[in-house]
């Protein structure tokens, strides 16, 4: 089953917005759609037992895929690493992002990694599809 890329890493954003939201996504094995749910946000457009059928899959977290802060800190070490220990000392302290693009803006750094997590969460999501029987395409 193909699965859109794009829509792959709008679910991924989603349920990685936080556990406050209470917000999954799941990826029909049958048809490869996929769909974000929410209480927060009500009913929404999503089959009655996408939570409960095996013929959906759950989109992971970021976390769980290593593109959160394990992401950040691999890259300091790669291109900044006379810094790491103020990045990593960043990561430990809410609002860890901001000042870590702060950091990376001042470096000339912050398209860098932009690009790094672009391809980071295009591999990870490509393995993740991999390992549930599904093919990650790129829609023109």
């Amino acid at each position: 089953m193909k699965v859109d890329l794009k829509a792959l890493e709008l679910a991924l954003d989603f349920v990685s917005s936080g556990a406050e939201l209470d917000s999954s996504a799941y990826v029909s094995l049958d048809t490869g759609e996929v769909f974000c749910v929410s209480d927060a946000f009500g009913e929404g457009e999503y089959p009655d037992d996408v939570r409960t059928s095996d013929r959906y899959v759950a989109v992971p977290d970021k976390s769980i895929l290593e593109l959160g802060g394990r992401l950040a800190i691999g890259f300091t070490s790669w291109k900044l690493p006379e810094h790491l220990r103020k990045v990593k000392d960043i990561f430990r302290h809410k609002g860890a992002y901001a000042r870590f693009n702060g950091l990376l803006r001042s470096k000339g750094l912050l398209d860098d990694w932009h690009a790094h997590v672009g391809q980071r969460t295009e591999a990870a999501l490509r393995e993740w599809c991999e390992d549930n029987g599904m093919e990650l395409v790129a829609q023109a």
